[in-house]
């Protein structure tokens, strides 16, 4: 496959459910090429805040500070994602942030590169890596299972979470088992680099 997988392609294609709305997100990923375009990337300044903030202030101000300064095109859902952030940032009030980069989950013979938007050491000394979900389209419960399941594979030893900031709504590896998905989560990201090409 000419084209790496990231966490977030396997998790639009089985949260996208209908083959027509599969091949359109195969299309999508298929017509991505060439380096990476910030400019082209409606969520990066949000995700850009929401790192700044945990690495920062840590009171929710950077991402509220671009939900103010967006473009009118991405302003509401800039602004839906800065309320919820709100919400959700205390769970990590006692942690410390952690740097982290990029990683890679092994699925059989495939690697799918996984990007956290953050980590955080909690007071216990548990890493919690964590990923978010900022689109529209609500994360199905095994779409959840997934994200963790790759956060998990990416960073062993790590508490996985995934945070769909449009629901408000945030789930934990923490105290679950989640290789029973193994072997859907490699059909995934096969079924999906077959038809990347």
């Amino acid at each position: 496959m000419s084209r790496p997988l990231g966490a977030t392609d396997v998790l639009k294609y089985v949260n996208a459910g209908s083959p027509a709305r599969r091949t359109r997100v195969v299309r999508d990923i298929v017509e991505r090429t060439g380096a990476y375009e910030p400019a082209l990337d409606f969520w990066m300044p949000i995700r850009s805040a929401i790192r700044s903030d945990r690495a920062t202030t840590r009171d929710g101000a950077r991402v509220r500070g671009a939900a103010a300064r967006a473009n009118p095109r991405r302003r509401p859902s800039y602004e839906r994602v800065a309320l919820a952030w709100d919400r959700v940032h205390p769970r990590w009030r006692a942690a410390r942030h952690e740097s982290t980069t990029p990683a890679d989950a092994r699925l059989v013979d495939l690697l799918v590169e996984v990007r956290p938007t953050f980590a955080e050491r909690r007071p216990d000394g548990i890493l919690e890596v964590v990923g978010t979900w900022l689109l529209a389209d609500e994360l199905t419960p095994v779409a959840f299972d997934l994200g963790l399941r790759m956060i998990e594979r990416a960073f062993p030893g790590a508490v996985a979470v995934v945070c769909d900031l449009q629901r408000e709504r945030v789930a934990s590896s923490e105290g679950w088992d989640l290789s029973g998905v193994d072997d859907l989560l490699v059909d995934a990201a096969t079924a999906l680099s077959d038809e990347v090409g």
